[in-house]
């Protein structure tokens, strides 16, 4: 489902422009253009998976992507269940890792190939509904490779050839895609996006993809899935949603709509994590609310970009370091927004008018972003999640020396998916490899505030 809002100001293409040219007059015009996107239903209601999975009485035949932990604990057989009652042949692949790697993603496919389903269930965090989108798109389209499809999924906003343009990849032939997220906070059940590694590459390349195809048929948050969640995945996937919601607040393809999400889900975030993090499945209506905060997180950034510098850099420091997205951007994020409302006016007025709605009211714009820079900082201190990347590390293993040694093929790929974001803002400029790398190295062994 989308959205469309039309600068009137964006002027007619012209219609006599050959090839090449044409293709660049309609990235031009396409960055100018607005648009407000999600699955075509999203339930959201404690309780609510056992309506919704009621919609696929047509289909006969369910693949299961979720991982070994949600199988183990029982997670995923709350779903198992309903799918027994409604009388739906099901097969689960739960050969999924934290980090979702291309070899798993294969063989899902393969697996997905035999089975043939008309409806695709992916129960977990952004790993499984991240491996997932990419198995039902390679599903549906036979003659795409991961390469080719790594090379036309770079940017939404700006296809790779004119040809990739005026042949959209099938989405939704074969199989619907409804995710079910049991974290709360990658907002991967509502967005175009999703992250595999190359683990057979010599720099364990983290393949960024964004392409409509990839975007779920349903998503179902139901909180009722979030209740057994220990402290820790709850700190770092609600500090995950709050980067998101920080980074699209600024970003310069928001608009009314997205704006409006990142105010109310960074709001739930502040006043229902602390308490969510200490009384766990007694507070379900904070867990109801940071479930939600999640979703609509993951809603406001599908629709600016795939993330600013923050999500760049802490995305390929996951792929290098293992660690959790939530720990990279928690650890990144107050870092990342003082460098930039020192470069970008529109952007220290932006997060100015954030921290005022999120309580941190001061005389000036500079000062309410100081504000919630310390803001954050105490979050994280109140949720047990350190201020520094250098106590997220495993000392004996990930020392500053490796920083050092890993830092030239973290802020090189960084730099590059910055720009990509940025010119699908209609920016040309991003920080440079040598600006992340100071970013980083501060991030390392100094708190922001």
């Amino acid at each position: 489902t989308m959205l469309r809002l039309v600068n009137v100001n964006v002027k007619p293409l012209a219609r006599k422009v050959p090839g090449e040219a044409r293709f660049m007059a309609v990235n031009s015009t396409f960055n100018v253009v607005g648009f407000f996107r999600t699955p075509s239903k999203v339930y959201c209601q404690p309780g609510c998976m056992q309506t919704a999975l009621t919609e696929f009485w047509k289909k006969k035949r369910v693949f299961v992507v979720t991982d070994k932990r949600l199988v183990d604990i029982g997670v995923s057989r709350k779903v198992t269940d309903l799918l027994d009652q409604y009388k739906y042949q099901y097969q689960i692949f739960s050969n999924i890792e934290a980090d979702p790697v291309l070899a798993n993603v294969m063989e899902g496919v393969n697996a997905m190939k035999e089975f043939k389903p008309d409806v695709i269930v992916a129960i977990g965090g952004g790993s499984p509904m991240d491996s997932a989108k990419v198995m039902r798109v390679l599903y549906e389209n036979p003659k795409q490779s991961f390469a080719s499809l790594a090379r036309r999924c770079k940017n939404i906003r700006d296809g790779i050839t004119e040809e990739d343009r005026m042949s959209p990849l099938a989405s939704g032939t074969l199989a619907d895609l409804v995710c079910i997220p049991t974290t709360s906070g990658t907002g991967s059940d509502v967005t175009p996006y999703a992250i595999i590694t190359d683990e057979t590459s010599e720099t364990n390349e983290h393949h960024a993809l964004a392409d409509e195809a990839l975007m779920p048929t349903m998503s179902i948050v139901d909180a009722n899935l979030a209740l057994e969640m220990p402290p820790t995945v709850t700190a770092n996937s609600a500090l995950f949603a709050l980067a998101h919601s920080i980074e699209a607040y600024a970003s310069p393809l928001g608009n009314d709509l997205t704006r409006a999400l990142c105010l109310h889900s960074a709001k739930l975030i502040f006043t229902n994590l602390p308490r969510a993090y200490a009384e766990g499945k007694n507070a379900p209506d904070a867990r109801e609310a940071l479930h939600h905060a999640g979703t609509m997180s993951g809603m406001a950034l599908a629709n600016t970009s795939p993330g600013g510098v923050c999500h760049a850099l802490a995305h390929r420091l996951c792929a290098s370091f293992r660690m959790s997205p939530g720990t990279a951007h928690a650890a990144l994020l107050p870092h990342c927004v003082a460098v930039e409302v020192k470069s970008s006016q529109t952007a220290l007025r932006r997060y100015g008018e954030l921290a005022a709605h999120l309580g941190f009211d001061a005389a000036d714009d500079q000062a309410r972003v100081t504000a919630l820079i310390k803001g954050i900082e105490k979050l994280k201190g109140q949720v047990g999640v350190p201020a520094m990347l250098m106590d997220v590390v495993d000392p004996k293993t990930d020392h500053r020396d490796i920083l050092e040694l890993r830092m030239r093929n973290i802020t090189t790929g960084a730099a590059a998916d910055a720009l990509l974001a940025a010119q699908a803002a209609g920016k040309m400029k991003a920080p440079s490899a040598a600006e992340l790398r100071k970013m980083l190295v501060t991030a390392w062994d100094s708190p922001a505030a």
